[in-house]
């Protein structure tokens, strides 16, 4: 038998029609859009705990800089107390009535006291400018 013969003795007729109507497709469209409502649920969730935390450090910057005016504000008092209790050691000094030690030590009392105050002011100088970062004025 020739090799058209045998085709046309085995040659089946079929005739096929398909249809692809994509009413479930497993439910990924509805699953699609309730993962993306829960993205923005978590997102608005992160949003606000940022800007929680923004306004915590806010706080935390504002009492600092409050500690360090205080801490400024109590060196000062402590300068004005060791420049008097300085006059008065370098008056008795001077007069004969105090020893040398008195005087010395009222003196470096009054330098220390110094130190702080500027080392106190240069840190409240600081806080301000980290607070004022903070609320957005550079």
């Amino acid at each position: 038998m020739s090799y058209k013969d045998q085709l046309d003795t085995n040659l089946n007729t079929v005739i096929g029609v398909a249809v692809s109507v994509s009413l479930f497709n497993g439910f990924r469209a509805k699953n699609n859009v309730a993962l993306e409502k829960i993205k923005v649920e978590e997102s608005v969730l992160e949003l606000e705990r940022t800007y929680q935390d923004i306004k915590n450090t806010i706080a935390q910057v504002h009492f600092d800089m409050e500690s360090a005016y205080n801490k400024h504000q109590s060196f000062l008092k402590q300068v004005e107390v060791y420049k008097e209790s300085y006059r008065i050691n370098e008056i008795r000094f001077n007069n004969g009535v105090s020893n040398f030690l008195n005087y010395i030590s009222s003196k470096n009392n009054l330098e220390n006291a110094k130190v702080n105050l500027t080392n106190a002011k240069y840190e409240y100088l600081l806080r301000v400018k980290v607070l004022d970062y903070y609320r957005g004025k550079f």
